[in-house]
C-alpha cells in the first residue's frame, strides 16, 4: 500500500493557497476565509472531522477518550516531542505550529482520540505575541 499523507494547513489568506501535485490529499484552511476563527481552530476543526479510529486501533492506542494522558504543560518552554516508532508504523501524526496550537493539536490527538504519543512529533516553533531572540 501507498502511504496516505493528509496534511492540514491554516494559512492567514486565501492567495496563500499553492497548487501542489497530488502526491498528498491537502487541506488549506485560510482564516481570512472565516476571520471569526482564531488561530489554530480551523486546524483544530478539520483534525476533528478526520476519523481516525481505526488507525489508532491498529497501533494500540484505545481510541477512546481520555485513557492515555499527555501532559506537557510548559508554557514557556520549547515544546519538541519527537515520536518513537519504527518505519513499519500504519500512523503517524507531524505538528508544527504556533506552540499552543501545537499543545492543543498533539492533546486533541492522545488525550481524547488514545493516539499513544510515540506515535505524535510536535513542534511549536514560535509563540503568538512573542519575539524569538
Amino acid at each position: 500500500l501507498k502511504p496516505r499523507v493528509e496534511a492540514l494547513l491554516e494559512v492567514p489568506r486565501s492567495d496563500d493557497v499553492q497548487p501542489l501535485p497530488q502526491a498528498a490529499k491537502l487541506h488549506w484552511l485560510p482564516r481570512d476565509a472565516e476571520p471569526d476563527y482564531q488561530h489554530g481552530e480551523l486546524l483544530m476543526r478539520a483534525l476533528r472531522d478526520i476519523d481516525l479510529h481505526k488507525e489508532i486501533q491498529a497501533l494500540g492506542g484505545t481510541g477512546m477518550p481520555g485513557v492515555t494522558n499527555d501532559e506537557y504543560d510548559d508554557e514557556d518552554g520549547p515544546l519538541w516531542e519527537p515520536a518513537t516508532l519504527d518505519d513499519s508504523a500504519p500512523f503517524y501524526a507531524w505538528i508544527a505550529a504556533e506552540t499552543k496550537v501545537a499543545m492543543r493539536l498533539r492533546r486533541y490527538l492522545v488525550n481524547e482520540l488514545g493516539l499513544p504519543k510515540q506515535y505524535v512529533t510536535s513542534m511549536g516553533y514560535w509563540r503568538q505575541g512573542k519575539a524569538n531572540g
